[in-house]
């Protein structure tokens, strides 16, 4: 008999129960290597542990006591170009801020060529051209055939324009970029007062897939968006131009109403827009500056590779600089191409599994994997195989485990198991497109079932993480827009275990004075009377955000740490960083992300929500009367 089993998976992470293998020794059945495991037959012969084939072998096997990689020639030389689609329908001083930025990233690129697309108040798209602006192509939604071929997809349509305007000369090198963008920043328009802006981001979008998709197939393209506000014209469209009316809510999904149709058919717009250009493998990346919701939830078919989504206040905020230095530094050095993978189990299943075809920071890649194992042996072996690529070299990274039939249960694996829960709703929410009340009742049962997964523990701890969990914008859409929601649902999907779990559960950092260091409170609730101490400094990490909350002790201490938290290269996007002193104007930040443990902190923090002890008492007797 075979049951399956959760695996979080983190590829390049380290993993000490990792087997070496034989680079040079494959079956020739089942395409797996051969590990430590594997028996050796006399005359020459090895035995494979998923398929029990025998293979040859002309000498004793060399295990790799390397990072269990094998590496090879990269096929063909690597070129990555990028198309920039600018929201020029915003405020000069909006537009300014984010152009220097451009600016300077693009003084540090000697080779890159890079297409830029402007989208206009007037509802038209520009495609700017090196010749001079009258090459420019411009398509305008108004234009009947325009807004027609948009919703068809033709693409033919919108090529046989381009090509009429010399498309080759639509690829700027570095040193004509950086000219062309401070043209642009002339462009910026305050828009109607009275409407809003006529913004036709579909149409902007779908003619930068034709110009990545004309691109050699062994051509990297980015499509990387600079975004101010909503589609309010044409394909792609979330927004009417009045403002009377308001974009759709949480609550426009449990009805059929003209905010949620809107909000599906720009779903579907994106969803056929990525099909229609799937094999040229481009890469779309957004960077937002916008106080509200702009359409993210309904671009969702378009981020395809991890974390591909940064949304700040604005594109003056030294955030939004910081984040986009960080972005150019992983694309450069860490970011991995044409990833798949394939696992090999003891039940002789070969598994291809997906993941993101573009991993812009592999060591924050986390995949919920299911495998069957065997329940009469007491120990089951699986090999996962990951081939990918970046700048130089092809690779081919193999790893083998022994998993027991029985995994045991501790507080390391409770963990994992709220891990991989996270990743699992967050896909299915986003998957099925489903943001309705009634899915999100079905994934409150899958968390009732996650007690009776886990044995021979305090239960206290299973549930008080069952607890963050229901209090996250994966089963609550409380104060929490759809497209903030989408945003974090993407963020939980995109990130490491660690980083995931602070998501559920923010980590409360003290100093120590003892160890001059700063160490996590081991405490099982964040209680209200810690937070009215007005001597101790705190940092509380949350994943996405990082606050200082300063007291009287430690005030330099904290900021160092907190700067260093802020620095890490892995903590892509970039947190949002707060620091407020007790009372302060920001300190209300702080006290919406603490969770009341029982009524007396009910009664101080102000708030209805449920309480830890009265969701316990829910909890446990929901799962006793199971």
């Amino acid at each position: 008999m075979s049951s399956p089993i959760d695996l979080l998976y983190e590829p390049f992470s380290h993993h000490d129960l990792a087997q070496p293998f034989d680079p040079n020794l494959k079956c020739a059945g089942c395409g797996a290597f051969y590990s430590m495991d594997c028996p050796l037959r006399e005359q020459n012969l090895w035995s494979c542990l998923f398929c029990s084939r025998s293979n040859p072998m002309d000498r004793t096997p060399l295990v790799s006591s390397d990072a269990y990689t094998l590496t090879s020639e990269r096929k063909g030389t690597f070129e990555r170009r990028t198309v920039m689609v600018i929201d020029a329908v915003c405020g000069p001083h909006e537009l300014d801020h984010l152009i220097a930025t451009l600016c300077n990233a693009a003084a540090s690129k000697d080779s890159e060529l890079t297409c830029v697309i402007t989208i206009q108040d007037s509802g038209s798209v520009t495609v700017h051209n090196t010749v001079g602006q009258k090459r420019n192509a411009v398509f305008s939604i108004d234009d009947f055939m325009t807004h027609y071929n948009l919703d068809k997809l033709n693409v033919k349509h919108f090529e046989k324009k381009l090509r009429a305007t010399h498309s080759t000369s639509y690829w700027f090198a570095h040193d004509s970029l950086k000219k062309q963008l401070q043209e642009i920043s002339k462009t910026a328009k305050e828009g109607s007062k009275s409407k809003r802006g006529k913004r036709c981001t579909g149409l902007a979008l779908f003619i930068a897939s034709i110009l990545a998709s004309q691109c050699a197939l062994s051509t990297c393209c980015h499509i990387v968006s600079f975004l101010n506000g909503p589609c309010t014209k044409g394909a792609g469209e979330v927004l009417s131009r009045e403002r009377r009316k308001h974009m759709r809510q949480n609550y426009h999904f449990d009805s059929e109403n003209p905010n949620s149709k809107l909000s599906r058919s720009s779903w579907k717009f994106y969803e056929e827009l990525f099909k229609k250009f799937k094999q040229q493998k481009s890469n779309y990346e957004f960077f937002i500056s916008s106080l509200d919701q702009i359409g993210l939830l309904e671009m969702g078919p378009l981020v395809n590779s991890s974390m591909a989504v940064s949304q700040f206040d604005s594109f003056n905020d030294e955030r939004f600089v910081r984040c986009f230095q960080k972005y150019l530094r992983l694309r450069n050095e860490n970011a991995i191409y044409n990833c798949k993978m394939k696992i090999l189990t003891a039940e002789n299943t070969s598994i291809v599994y997906e993941i993101p075809d573009y991993v812009l920071n592999p060591k924050n890649l986390s995949l919920p994997v299911e495998i069957s194992l065997d329940n009469r042996s007491t120990k089951n072996s699986v090999q996962l195989q990951i081939t990918f690529e970046n700048s130089e070299q092809a690779y081919t990274k193999i790893e083998t485990f022994v998993l027991p039939a029985q995994p045991k249960t501790d507080l390391f694996q409770i963990q994992k198991i709220i891990a991989i829960a996270m990743k699992k709703m967050a896909s299915q929410i986003t998957g099925d497109f489903d943001y309705s009340s009634k899915h999100t009742k079905e994934l409150n049962k899958q968390l009732a079932s996650l007690l009776r997964q886990v044995q021979g523990i305090d239960k206290d701890k299973i549930i008080e993480w069952c607890y963050y969990l229901y209090k996250s914008p994966i089963l609550s859409s409380r104060n929490t827009s759809p497209d903030e929601r989408y945003l974090f649902l993407h963020q939980v999907l995109n990130s490491s275990r660690n980083v995931c779990l602070s998501l559920c559960k923010p980590l409360i950092w003290n100093y120590n004075d003892s160890k001059h260091d700063w160490v996590v409170l081991d405490i099982s609730l964040a209680r209200t009377p810690m937070f009215q101490d007005g001597n101790t400094t705190l940092c509380i990490d949350g994943g996405s955000y990082v606050i200082l909350r300063i007291g009287e002790r430690f005030q330099r201490e904290g900021q160092e740490f907190c700067c260093k938290l802020l620095n890490d290269l892995q903590r892509f996007t970039q947190p949002l960083y707060v620091e407020t002193e007790i009372g302060g104007s920001q300190d209300r930040f702080l006290k919406s992300k603490i969770v009341p443990f029982d009524a007396s902190d009910k009664k101080i923090l102000d708030t209805e929500d449920m309480t830890f002890r009265d969701f316990f008492n829910l909890y446990t007797s929901s799962t006793e009367n199971k």
